[in-house]
């Protein structure tokens, strides 16, 4: 089992958004893809400060979910606990960001087809016994079947 001092669990999605600046979602010539999601933004955080940090998410069997996972690895994250579901594509999100850096997103997420944190089980929680602080962002709370495993995952971290 991978040792950590944290343990966060949420979404894994790729993010979508025009390569300049001010451009809009309709004007862009040309587009970035970025690893992203409130949870995954803070294990990029957490491993640009040094910290041992497991993810648990899931993703789909598709090149986004190799994307996403690719980035994990390339800022030297563990990725044990990331779970490509079969069948499953991984959510995307469009941002357009302004002048001033407001950001405005939209999210494609649709069940049974792009929702694959819904296949993640106790089995995947089994980290969270083995960390210092336990960290999971609305997205992990927002399926009624993962809200008992995210938070008896919580009070695992917390013994």
């Amino acid at each position: 089992m991978f040792q950590s001092d944290v343990v966060t669990v949420g979404s894994l999605i790729v993010e979508v958004t025009p390569a300049l600046p001010g451009e809009t979602l309709a004007t862009a010539q040309h587009y970035t893809l970025i690893a992203g999601g409130a949870a995954a933004n803070t294990v990029f955080a957490l491993a640009r400060l040094g910290v041992h940090a497991y993810f648990i998410t899931a993703v789909g069997d598709d090149e986004f979910g190799t994307l996403a996972t690719t980035e994990l690895a390339a800022f030297g994250l563990e990725t044990s606990g990331v779970r490509r579901v079969a069948g499953q594509l991984t959510p995307v999100s469009f941002c357009a960001i302004d002048l001033h850096g407001g950001k405005q997103f939209r999210f494609y997420r649709f069940p049974g087809y792009s929702s694959p944190m819904q296949s993640l089980t106790g089995t995947d929680f089994q980290a969270a016994a083995q960390c210092r602080l336990f960290d999971f962002s609305e997205g992990s709370l927002r399926e009624n079947a993962l809200r008992p495993l995210v938070l008896q995952g919580a009070g695992a971290a917390c013994r």
